[in-house]
C-alpha cells in the first residue's frame, strides 16, 4: 500500500470517528469563548520533550490510536491509554487548542483548528496526568496511563 494511500485512509478514519464519537459533545458550561474564536491564531509552540505532528500517523494494523477529539471547547475522548502510546487530538472547534500537562515538560501540543490534529506520546510511567488548554483556561482534561 502506497503511503499517498494510507495517509487518506488515516484521515478517513478520523473524520469518521469524530464525527461519530463528537456527536453529543458540548462545553460544561454550555457557552463558548467568542474572545478566543475571535482572536488572531496564536503563536504555535514546543515542548522540547515532545514533538508535534501535524498529519495522522498510519497505525499499520488492527490497533488504533488513542483520540482525545476536541469540539465546543470541551475535551472528549481518551482517558486511558497505556505508557508511551502514542495520542492522536483532533480539533473540530475553529480556533487552536494546546493539550498540555499540567507537570511542564511531559506533553504539549498545538492542535490546528478546524479539523486539525496532532499528536503526542503519553508519559511512560504509570499514573493519572491532569492536562489543559494554554489558550483557554477553562479547558481541562486527565490522562490515565496504565
Amino acid at each position: 500500500m502506497n503511503t499517498r494511500f494510507r495517509n487518506l485512509v488515516g484521515l478517513a478514519s478520523i473524520a469518521a470517528i469524530a464525527s461519530i464519537g463528537l456527536a453529543g459533545c458540548s462545553s460544561s458550561s454550555g457557552k463558548t469563548d467568542s474572545a478566543a474564536s475571535s482572536s488572531s491564531t496564536p503563536a504555535t509552540h514546543k515542548s522540547p520533550m515532545n514533538s508535534m505532528h501535524t498529519s495522522p500517523t498510519p497505525t499499520g494494523g488492527a490497533t488504533s490510536m488513542p483520540t482525545i477529539s476536541i469540539d465546543n471547547f470541551a475535551f472528549q475522548g481518551a482517558t486511558s491509554v497505556q505508557a508511551g502510546a502514542k495520542v492522536m487530538v483532533s480539533n473540530a472547534d475553529s480556533t487552536n487548542h494546546t493539550v498540555t500537562s499540567d507537570q511542564p515538560g511531559l506533553f504539549d501540543v498545538v492542535v490546528p483548528a478546524n479539523g486539525g490534529s496532532a499528536t503526542f506520546t503519553a508519559p511512560s510511567k504509570p499514573g493519572t496526568y491532569a492536562y489543559h488548554c494554554t489558550y483557554h483556561a477553562t479547558m481541562h482534561g486527565k490522562l490515565v496511563v496504565k
